[in-house]
C-alpha cells in the first residue's frame, strides 16, 4: 500500500489511511492530528473531491478494509492488513 500524501485546499496535508475504499475512492485523515477523516475521489483529469466523513465511518471503512485482506488470504497484503490493525487499534480503541 505504501505511504501516499494528498493537499487539501483548507486542511493542508491529508495522509492515506485506506486506499480504494470503493471505485477510485480512499480514506485519508489530517496528517498531525489523525482528527478529521475525508473520502478523497479521484478521477483522471479531474481535482480530487472530498467528503468529509464522521469518525464512526471511518471506522467502518477500515474495519471493512481490514475484513477485505482477511478474506482474500494474501501473503502479499500482510503488511497492509497488520499497518490497518495498527492503526486501528491506536485510533479507535
Amino acid at each position: 500500500m505504501g505511504e501516499r500524501y494528498i493537499h487539501h485546499p483548507s486542511f493542508g496535508l491529508l495522509y492515506v489511511v485506506c486506499p480504494t475504499v470503493e471505485q477510485a475512492k480512499s480514506l485519508f485523515t489530517t496528517l498531525y492530528a489523525h482528527r478529521l477523516f475525508f473520502v478523497v475521489t479521484e478521477r483522471t483529469g479531474e481535482p480530487p473531491a472530498y467528503e468529509a466523513v464522521s469518525r464512526g465511518e471511518a471506522r467502518q471503512f477500515v474495519e471493512d478494509k481490514i475484513r477485505n485482506f482477511r478474506r482474500q488470504r494474501d501473503p502479499d497484503l500482510k503488511e497492509d492488513l497488520e499497518r490497518l490493525e495498527q492503526f486501528h487499534r491506536q485510533m479507535f480503541s
